[in-house]
């Protein structure tokens, strides 16, 4: 009978020995799958920073094009308002020009 308790116990502990390497390696197989998943998010975080930086570099590129597109349209405003200018004084002297010597003729 004390042979048979000590069997028993020998029993359950193979069982007990069985169970927790089983469940060892269960954990240690969960760690590698978490391992696994972290370093996918990592790459795929990395490859979605690169895409939003090439976004970036992209949208900045077409901002400073539309920039120096506005700048170089008010460039030519300018000149084109400037020879408005100069075409407006130069008609101005020419008709002061000709009322004096309208006002020269009539004396």
């Amino acid at each position: 009978m004390q042979q048979d308790a000590v069997n028993r116990i020998q029993d359950w502990q193979q069982e007990h020995d069985a169970t927790m390497q089983a469940k060892n390696e269960e954990m240690e197989q969960t760690k590698i799958h978490y391992e696994e998943l972290a370093t996918a998010v990592r790459a795929q975080a990395a490859q979605n920073i690169t895409s939003l930086e090439k976004k970036a570099d992209l949208q900045k590129r077409s901002l400073q094009e539309q920039h120096a597109k506005h700048v170089a349209l008010l460039e030519e405003e300018m000149k084109l308002k400037q020879k408005a200018s100069d075409a407006l004084l130069q008609e101005t002297r020419q008709e002061a020009k000709h009322t004096l010597k309208q006002q020269k003729d009539a004396h």
